[in-house]
């Protein structure tokens, strides 16, 4: 039998009646500690602490075509809702109109201008996401990167995201073909 004196005015106020001497020494260190335990558990349920997992408004980085009310407009709605800085707005001019540009159009008019602002603005070391506004070419014919392979497997199409060949920055702007090879990016298996 387990007799409490209430009110207690130790930690080790338990008293036991019947059993063996061992058992009422374990079960004397275990109460005490596990009345700590319950107690620490109830007070860091009051006080909880924030998880943030993802992307923060300051790590993504909005490219505009300023040529575009439609790339203007969705971007406005996509930085008020997701609370953007403003200094993670980049708009670019003279962003070609077509769907499918080639890879030195996209060098030249999107990529370099883009990297150039944000080393300007110093956003580079903790830009985690770029995101494109509409009226953005969406495909890039890499064809004229990929004439110095000659044995190119069918399945290495001269077709490139505008999202891939950014993510792919580095090899994209020496014209390193390798951006294309199955071990460059990590994310896709």
């Amino acid at each position: 039998m387990l007799i409490a004196h209430w009110p207690p005015d130790k930690l080790s106020h338990w008293r036991i009646n019947s059993g063996s001497a061992s058992a009422a020494s374990r079960l004397q260190t275990f109460l005490p500690s596990w009345r700590i335990a319950c107690w620490l558990l109830a007070v860091a349920g009051f006080f909880p602490t924030p998880a943030w997992g993802g992307l923060s408004a300051s790590d993504v980085v909005v490219v505009v075509n300023a040529n575009s009310l439609n790339s203007r407009t969705l971007a406005n709605h996509f930085v008020a809702l997701r609370q953007i800085p403003a200094i993670n707005v980049v708009v670019l001019e003279g962003v070609p109109s077509s769907e499918v540009i080639t890879v030195d159009d996209f060098r030249q008019k999107i990529l370099k201008p883009l990297l150039e602002e944000l080393g300007r603005r110093q956003l580079l070391d903790h830009i985690q996401c770029v995101a494109y506004s509409a009226d953005f070419p969406s495909a890039i014919d890499i064809s004229g990167d990929l004439k110095g392979i000659k044995d190119r497997h069918q399945v290495f199409t001269p077709v490139g995201s505008i999202n891939a060949l950014t993510y792919l920055y580095a090899d994209v702007l020496v014209g390193d073909p390798n951006y294309i090879a199955l071990h460059s990016n990590f994310y896709a298996r």
